[in-house]
């Protein structure tokens, strides 16, 4: 069993604070939290101001028991850093099963037959192939730092 806490703990490691950069395409963010999805949750309030309560209650819908830490953590980093449904399709695309980006029995059932450490080494590569794929335009300045987080893991 994995523990929320502790990926949350990894993630925001990595997100730090508020950062309203004009290169980002996901704008005004704090947290990692951009302020679309903050108004998904909290219409007319600004993610500039966002609570430690606020930060888990959004989070939770991100995280997933994968029953494995290391694969938890960087399933729910890589779906923090580049959304929920890019994260699934990314492991679904590993698993070699149907890739509909939703999170569901099936997906959980070839997760739970897989060897964690080789699913966390191919979804770690797919990751990479997936940020340098992304990485042109205003994207590229972000590729190192990207390519850094990633890293970190495993």
């Amino acid at each position: 069993m994995s523990d929320f806490k502790i990926s949350l703990k990894r993630t925001l490691e990595n997100e730090g604070g508020f950062v309203d950069n004009p290169f980002d395409s996901g704008g005004r963010t704090n947290y990692g939290i951009t302020q679309n999805t903050y108004n998904k949750y909290y219409p007319g309030k600004d993610v500039k101001y966002i609570t430690d309560k606020e930060i888990e209650r959004i989070y939770k819908t991100y995280w997933i028991d994968l029953d494995d830490q290391l694969l938890t953590d960087f399933y729910f980093d890589f779906a923090v850093n580049s959304g929920p449904k890019r994260a699934c399709l990314s492991l679904q695309k590993v698993l070699g099963i149907q890739q509909d980006g939703i999170f569901g029995k099936n997906t959980l059932k070839a997760v739970k037959q897989a060897n964690k450490r080789e699913l966390f080494i191919k979804y770690k590569e797919e990751r990479i192939r997936f940020l340098n794929a992304i990485a042109f335009g205003k994207n590229a300045r972000f590729l190192k730092g990207w390519l850094n987080r990633v890293n970190k893991y495993g």
